[in-house]
Order: C-alpha cells, then sequence, then structure tokens
C-alpha cells in the first residue's frame, strides 16, 4: 500500500487506454499516474488512495522514455483536451491499437485480427469544429470535471484560422462587455462559420464585430449569434440569429456535399472521416443491388456516401433536426435512392421488417453507449447477411459484437485515429452472417 501525499520513485509497467501511467507497487498495489511513460523512472506524489488502487501525481521524471516528447501547448496537462501530447505519435497509435484488442478479449472474449492504426500524416490541426468557453474576456476550455476555465490563444488541434478568431473575440468582449458564453468556429470547404453564444438577447456593437471578424479572413462567410439564456450545461441554446453571411456553410466528405448549422452532427477530423467512410465501402463489397439500413444514421452523412454503391438506403435517427439536415443533403446531392426515416433505430427497424423491407446489409453508427440489446438481437433473429458497424468505443462495440459472434464472422478490425492526440479511437468491422447456419 501506499500513503497519501508522500513521494515514491518507481519505473512505470505500463500505460492504461487513457495514457496514465502504471505502477506497480511490490505488494502488487495499482497506482495510476497521468503522463508518465512506460520504461520511465519517475517520481511521484499520491493524492488519492482508494481499497483497489490509488491515484499519483507526476513531480519529476528521473529517466525518460524515448517516446517522451516535449508537448507543442503549454497548457496541455491543465486543459484535459489532449492526454497524449507528450507522447510520441507511434506510442499513440500503439496504446489504441492494443485497447481495441484488450476490449475484443475482455467484452467479447475474442482474439480478433486488429489491424493496425490508420494514423494521420500530420495529427495537429485536424478538427473542424471547436467550443470555446469565453468568462471576462478570457477564452478557453474547461479543465477536466470543473468549471476552472483554462486560458490560451492557441489550440494545436483546432483550424490555425482559431487564433486570430480568439484575438477578434477577446478584443470585442473586453471593450464592450459583451454577454458571451461561448465562442463556436466549424469550418467547411473553404469556409469558416464563428457562432458566438450569447446569454442576452441584444448583443452590443454587433457592426464593430462583424468588421473586424471579417477582416480577419475571406473564409468567414457565416457569423451568427446564438442565444441561450438558460443557466445550465447546455451549449446551445434553440435560437439562431445570423448577423452576417449565410445561415449554413457547405463541407465535403468524397464527393457528398453536407450542410452545416451550429446544431449540426459532423464528424470533427475530415481527413479521416474520408478513409473511415471509405474503409467502411470497402469492407461492405457491395455489388449494387442491395437494400441497406443506415441505422443511426445523423445528417445522413455515411448513407449518402454508400448510396453510388446500392440499389436502396433507408436511414433512421432519432433527433429530428438530423433528419431535417439529412433531407436537405439529400436533395442538395440530388441523390434519389436514399429515404430518411425520423425515430429509435430499435422502434422503426421491426416495423420496416414487418412491413416486408428486408435489408441485404445494416450500417450502425451509433453514439458511445452502442446499440439498445434490441436492436442487436433483431438483427440476429433477421439473420442480417452483412452488419458493418462502426464505433468510437471499443467497449460497446465488443459487447454488440459478443451478442452476435456466434452466428457471424466477423472481420478482421480496422481502427482509425479520428482523434489523434488524444485517448479516443475509432473502429470498424464487418460482420458476415455464418451461410453454414442459414
Amino acid at each position: 500500500m501506499v500513503e497519501k501525499n508522500k513521494h515514491y520513485t518507481a519505473v512505470v509497467s505500463e500505460n492504461g487506454f487513457g495514457g496514465e501511467g502504471i505502477v506497480k507497487t511490490k505488494d502488487g498495489f495499482t497506482v495510476f499516474v497521468p503522463f508518465a511513460l512506460k520504461g520511465e523512472e519517475i517520481e511521484y506524489r499520491v493524492v488519492k488512495v482508494l481499497s483497489s488502487h490509488a491515484y499519483g501525481k507526476l513531480i519529476k521524471v528521473i529517466r525518460a522514455s524515448e517516446q517522451r516528447k516535449e508537448p507543442a501547448c503549454p497548457v496541455f496537462n491543465r486543459c484535459g483536451g489532449c492526454n497524449f501530447l507528450h507522447m510520441s505519435y507511434d506510442r499513440q497509435l500503439e496504446i489504441k491499437h492494443e485497447q481495441v484488442k484488450s476490449c475484443m478479449k475482455k467484452y467479447a472474449n475474442l482474439d480478433s485480427e486488429i489491424l493496425p492504426v490508420i494514423g494521420m500524416e500530420n495529427p495537429f490541426f485536424y478538427r473542424n469544429k471547436a467550443m470555446y468557453q469565453v468568462e471576462k474576456g478570457n477564452v478557453g476550455f474547461y479543465a477536466p470535471r470543473s468549471h476552472d476555465l483554462i486560458a490560451f490563444d492557441k489550440c494545436y488541434m483546432q483550424n490555425p484560422l482559431d487564433e486570430e478568431i480568439i484575438k477578434t473575440v477577446k478584443e470585442y468582449c473586453v471593450r464592450y462587455n459583451a454577454p458571451i458564453r461561448t465562442l463556436f468556429t466549424r469550418y467547411g470547404e473553404n469556409c469558416c462559420m464563428v457562432t458566438l453564444v450569447s446569454y442576452k438577447e441584444k448583443l452590443p456593437a454587433v457592426d464593430f464585430l462583424i468588421s473586424r471578424l471579417k477582416k480577419v479572413s475571406p473564409l468567414i462567410v457565416s457569423i451568427i449569434q446564438n442565444i441561450n439564456t438558460d443557466n445550465t450545461n447546455t451549449l446551445l441554446g434553440k435560437t439562431n440569429k445570423t448577423l452576417y453571411g449565410s445561415d449554413t456553410i457547405t463541407a465535403k466528405i468524397g464527393n457528398v456535399k453536407l450542410k452545416i448549422s451550429p446544431h449540426s452532427f459532423l464528424q470533427i477530423n475530415p481527413v479521416q472521416t474520408e478513409k473511415l467512410y471509405s474503409t467502411a465501402k470497402n469492407l461492405a463489397s457491395f455489388k449494387g443491388n442491395e437494400t441497406i439500413f443506415d441505422l443511426y444514421c445523423g445528417a445522413g452523412s455515411i448513407g449518402l456516401f454508400m448510396a453510388d454503391s446500392v440499389k436502396k438506403v433507408i436511414g433512421v435517427e432519432a433527433v429530428l433536426s438530423a433528419i431535417d439536415d439529412a433531407n436537405f443533403n439529400k436533395a442538395e446531392n440530388s441523390i434519389n435512392n436514399i429515404e430518411f426515416i425520423h425515430g429509435n433505430s430499435e422502434e422503426v427497424m421491426p416495423k420496416l421488417i414487418k412491413s416486408g423491407i428486408i435489408p441485404d446489409a445494416v450500417i450502425l453508427d451509433p453514439p458511445r453507449k452502442g446499440c439498445d440489446e434490441s436492436l442487436i438481437r433483431l438483427l440476429d433473429k433477421c439473420e442480417i447477411k452483412k452488419i458493418i458497424y462502426i464505433s468510437c468505443n471499443p467497449a460497446t462495440l465488443a459487447r454488440d459484437i459478443s451478442l452476435l459472434k456466434d452466428n457471424y464472422t466477423i472481420s478482421p478490425i480496422q481502427p482509425v485515429d479520428m482523434f489523434p492526440n488524444t485517448s479516443h479511437v475509432e473502429a470498424v468491422v464487418l460482420l458476415q452472417r455464418d451461410i453454414n447456419l442459414v
């Protein structure tokens, strides 16, 4: 055991999936030390002791790992967004690969083949969306599990243009005491939308704000005020007011154009999104005569991307505004072999099956909590030939696969690094109905 507030030295035996260093004491007790790397000799102070494990704070690296690198961002260890920024990119991909492999073994009891993680050539400045908190003229992110603002002028994961936008909004807030609570930037194809979330309906000196933002870059084609007067953790209110330019901007994934409003959902890494969707399409090996269901379809991006390879796509989504966006995107791309249905996937799919529409394949892209168990059971019962599962959570992916593994052959799992310098990883897998059981 270890004691709170005491200092210890140790060699880090492994890294956890969140990047934390794992230290084992002589009696086998586990201590988690953030920002320590496998193989390093460290000094740490114990900050919390529980019955099964403890947490430590890294005090000093006595002998550094070859995988350690100097973080580009001066506040990364306080911000909490980029918890892998202190390690080499190769080491990041190793940890993510091991995370997927471990989850498949732990939650599905499968020794699945895990392909090398598809990484990025440049794992910085990749995000097309950022939501910065604004307090008393300072801009930044909240520290983990708190409302303590970590202020900065530049984030190394966001579009570089954000640095100038942040400076402009800070100047505006200080000069006019503007009631801004959040700065929200979104990027499409050679364009940018700036949304200012206000806690009052009226903004001062709007003309000054618009003129300054327009000078930042001609890429800024939309400036929107979102009004959120509620004192809650919800970042966006329901009301948008366009101050300048268009109400929406356009992004592209492959050849598919997608409308973006402040409330629209879109994958935040456009380079890796196209790789992810292309991987899923290649795994599916559609012949062109299939009817497929795109469940948890959001704004329809995956179904629209797949539509040129199949006969018919039916997308299902529980969020009504996403369905509205999906139908807009369908019309914008003149794609006629796709339709979208509003509702919960686990409720809509049985109705489609009962009406006689049996899909040749189903695409699943659920939220982090995974699929509803009733939906997984229905897929199995209906003997769906192919299931293409895209997941942002390896644990729930494995849990859901465990319910299908007896009747389906599982392809090698392909992880994709959608979020470099963080602990998150996406994965895609093909499940094919075992023909011997049909």
